[in-house]
Formats: C-alpha cells, structure tokens, sequence
C-alpha cells in the first residue's frame, strides 16, 4: 500500500478554497499580501545570503521567492529528487547553508528519518549531504505517523536540535495491521533531539543505549516547532491529539520529559487507568478520528508511568486561546473564570513559533514570541461550519502574541492576545526584524503569504542603525554596484572577498565617498564585501547573479 502523504499535524479540513483575508487587531500592525504559494506549503525562512525568502511544501519541494519588494517571483528550487525527502517537514538556514528534515517512507511499513544539508558554493549551486540518517522505525499508517518535523540550530551554532513526532495520537497499540504487533512508541519518536551540527551521516539507531547521547528531551508528542527566544531558551509547540486536551507550549530543558502518553496538556490520558469506559469520557468527541477508529479504549497493558516525571507545559492566563473542557462536558474559558490552562485550546494546533530576540520591538511586544493557529473554529463540540474537526468555542486561525513572565516558582506563565485574525491554515512564520512573513497550507494550491508589520521601539531601532555605517545597492546584483558610506567615515579599505577567502577587487575611499564595483566578469554567486576603517571592521553579502 502507498501512505498518503498528510502534514504531521493532522488536520484534514484544508479542502476549501481561500475565502477570508486576515484582519490587524492593533493599529500599529498591517498586514499585507505578498504572494500565492504552491500547495502543502509547509515552512517558511529567510536564506541570509540572498535575502530572499525560501519555503518548503511537504511532499518535498523547495521555493524561493525573489524581488520581495517590488514583484514577488516563485521559483521552484529543488524536488525530494534532490535531496531524498519525500516527506519534508522542516528547514533552516545557518550561514549560506540549508538544512532539511524529514522522513523518507517506505512503502506503509517503515519510516527512515533524515537531517540533509545543501551547502552553496560560489558558483551558486548547492552541495547536498546527509547530516544524520536513521534506522528503518515502524509506521503505525494512521494519521499519527508525526514523523521527523522541527529543527533550529543552537545559539552557539554548534548543535541542530531536532524533533521526532509519535507514531501513536496517545500511546495506544498501533501494529499497522498486524505487523507490528504490540507496538506503540519506539525510542526513535515522540522525543527531542540534538545532535552536532558538523556530523556527517550519523546513524541515528532505534535503540535507547545508543541514542542516549544524542536524546536532549522525552516525552514530547508533536514538537513540530521549536524555538530559541532572546535569552537562549529553547521553547516548543504541540497538539495533543484527537481528546479534547489543551495544545502546548513547552519551556524545553536538557533530560526532562514532557509527559506523553500520560500527560497531555496538563490532562491525564485515562488509558492508563483500569476499567477506562470512553462512552463515558466526555472530553472525547465521538465524531472524532479516534473514537470512529476505536483507538481509545479499556487498555490494561498501557506502559506504565513508574518513576518518571513529568514536565507540565506552560500556563497560558489569557485573555486568548483559552477555552478548555470540564470533564463534565461544559466548555469554559480559564481567565475569565480566574483559571487557567496548560497551555492552548484543544486542537488549535499552535504552529511557527517565532520570537523577539533582538529586543527591535515596541508597543508592549519587546522580546515576545508569536504563535499561529492553524485549525478553524468550532463550535461546543469542536466540529467546524464543514464538520470536520475544529477548536472548541474558540476563533482559531488567527496570529497569537506570547508574552513570558517568570512566577515565584522559577516557571513560565505567559499571557496569549489574539493580533491578528482570520487567515487560512497558517502554517508557519518567519520574524525578520519587525516583519512576520506567515505562509497558509493549503490541498488546492491557493496558499498565501503574507507579511506582518509590527511596530519597533524607536530606541531600539536607533541603535540598530548606528552600527550599519554602510550599504550596498544594489544586492542582488547583476554585476555592478556601489558601497555608500555615512558621512562620519572619512576613509576606508574596501575588498570584495570570494567564498575561498581571495581579494578579488580592492578600493580605498577618501571622506566618505561612494566606491563603485564591477563584477560582471565574476561567476554568480555569492560574495563579501569588507570595509576597514580606523576604528570599526564590518562584512555584509552580496549576490551576483
């Protein structure tokens, strides 16, 4: 049997066409429209060398969108012909190199999970290798299979933290039709992981013992986004399954789990209690995939919890995505009852988690992070004007401000207020500067791109430009261009440097005039222009192409 390819976050209500425009809440935010993007977008990043965005589609294709400010152009860059992933989930950029995880899938049977990079060269073109390859790990061919999703690099750049999904919704048996018999999660999923970034084809084994070294943090479902904030803590976001549990965000920390199958969002999964009756549990719905599958039931050979610890996600106060399901049925909203939640209304599936951490944000936002939800709203039963599954009583689909704050405890709390609303399956972001670029996912094609302008703390922003004592226009280029110097730099040694390290062209400049370049002569690709003077060293990028 061949898998159907589904993003791992496993909503199936994406077969409808675009028909609402997102709406600022604030008047200090815009947001405007950039362009359409092809079907199952599913991640969206900047590429530091070119400046032009980059995004990827599940099935394993890789974008570039060019001429940003003035007439967008799509180009499609690579296939999973390429690179082998042909279940892509997950991107980023360090320097001029590409990352990409994902899982390659073989036939309904086993998953291989990998971690592949694409260096560039200086003539444009990219070298692609595997960073880390895993063994053969069982599909359980539900909708479940989470595969490998998130990846960041670590603030010192010398680690990829990794996220491998469940293969599981709640830890339940999932055998893939008998060939599995007794199989729930297995070492290789529903954890974190880091490696090192300079690895070169590390096997990644469906063992414990050996993957110890490399396992940061357990327990976790569906970490498909992961991200560092100002402060170089590692923070992660999740849906918790088919149940009317909240979804999560996670403050990640080195050896500490995170409560799957047992906790989820801050519920105790009841499979793991004897004599468990689920037409009796009102937190789940019997419309739901789970409950028409029959996956929750009495289950007296649930693993136990033992002596395990389970780390609770982090408490969201509202005033936003903070509806939660008593367990007599009744929906109610935390803050407004003076409660709280553990941490996102159920089956809002918090995606492209980004954050602040260059502190350029005003009005309230400084150092914040921001989170969107995928899933459309519902209603009391959690099912959308379409019937299929939605949020509980809550709008959904809209862009979230996260605001932490440390309690007594030495824990996060964090305030969540709706900015932004009514787009379509966002699935991702990308904070650039103050711009929030978020990408819709989408079956028909008709996914979008947007661009969010949030407002900068004017202090803030002038001391971003004190340090910026030069520019280049224009970058891209197609060979000519021109340094521009601010009027305090009397003279300066310029030199344009190769990706090897050569001088290939060197001026000085007297008082502060422009100094005019000619590469035209020069293979395409990307190069470096430094400028010395008496007291200040900088080195920017610059594109021929």
């Amino acid at each position: 049997m061949k898998k159907i390819i589904t993003l791992s976050i496993g909503i199936l209500s994406v077969y409808f066409s675009k028909s609402q425009n997102p709406v600022s809440l604030r008047s200090d935010v815009s947001v405007n429209f950039v362009i359409n993007v092809k079907e199952k977008a599913a991640r969206v990043a900047k590429d530091p060398i070119s400046n032009n965005l980059f995004y990827i589609t599940s099935i394993g294709n890789v974008h570039e969108i060019k001429y940003l400010s003035t007439t967008p152009k799509d180009t499609l860059l690579y296939t999973s012909a390429t690179h082998g992933i042909d279940f892509l989930q997950g991107m980023v950029f360090l320097d001029s190199t590409l990352y990409l995880i994902g899982n390659k899938l073989i036939d309904s049977t086993d998953n291989i999970g990998y971690v592949k990079k694409a260096r560039l060269l200086p003539s444009g073109l990219r070298v692609w290798s595997t960073v880390a390859v895993t063994d053969n790990y069982a599909q359980s061919f539900t909708w479940y299979d989470h595969g490998f999703s998130g990846i960041v690099v670590s603030p010192d750049k010398n680690y990829l933290f990794i996220s491998s999904g469940s293969r599981t919704d709640h830890g339940e048996e999932q055998n893939n039709y008998g060939l599995f018999p007794g199989m729930r999660e297995v070492p290789l999923t529903s954890a974190i992981f880091r490696i090192p970034i300079n690895s070169v084809n590390l096997n990644l084994q469906n063992y414990d013992v050996s993957l110890a070294p490399y396992l940061y943090a357990d327990g976790t479902r569906n970490s498909f986004d992961l991200a560092f904030d100002a402060n170089d803590n590692l923070f992660a976001t999740e849906n918790s399954g088919d149940r009317d549990d909240p979804d999560e965000l996670n403050w990640i920390k080195q050896g500490k789990h995170y409560g799957f199958p047992w906790l989820l969002g801050g519920d105790l999964n009841p499979m793991q209690f004897s004599g468990y009756v689920p037409g009796n549990d009102k937190l789940l719905s019997p419309t739901c995939n789970c409950a028409l599958k029959g996956y929750y039931y009495n289950d007296p050979s649930f693993p136990s919890q033992g002596t395990i610890v389970c780390t609770p996600s982090i408490k969201n106060m509202g005033p936003d995505a903070d509806k939660y399901r008593e367990i007599t049925g009744l929906v109610n909203d935390g803050s407004n009852n003076g409660n709280y939640i553990n941490s996102f209304t159920p089956h809002r599936s918090p995606l492209g988690l980004s954050f602040d951490k260059t502190n350029l944000l005003g009005a309230g936002l400084k150092g914040d992070g921001f989170v969107v939800s995928f899933t459309r709203a519902g209603d009391s039963t959690g099912v959308d004007i379409y019937g299929y599954p939605g949020t509980i009583c809550d709008p959904g689909q809209d862009l979230l401000d996260i605001k932490l704050t440390l309690n007594g405890a030495g824990d996060y709390e964090m305030q969540a207020t709706t900015i932004v609303k009514d787009f379509d399956y966002p699935v991702d972001t990308y904070l650039d500067g103050n711009i929030l670029y978020i990408i819709e996912y989408s079956y028909s094609g008709d996914g979008r791109l947007f661009k969010v302008t949030l407002p900068l703390d004017p202090v803030g922003v002038r001391k971003n430009i004190e340090t910026l004592f030069y520019s280049i226009y224009p970058n891209p280029t197609s060979g000519a261009f021109s340094v521009n110097f601010s009027k305090e730099n009397a003279n300066a040694n310029i030199c344009v440097y190769d990706l090897l390290g050569n001088c290939l062209v060197k001026k000085d400049s007297q008082n502060g005039l422009t100094a005019l370049f000619d590469l035209s002569t020069k293979p395409k690709g990307v190069y470096f222009v430094q400028i010395v003077t008496e007291d200040k060293r900088e080195v920017k990028k610059i594109v021929l192409e």
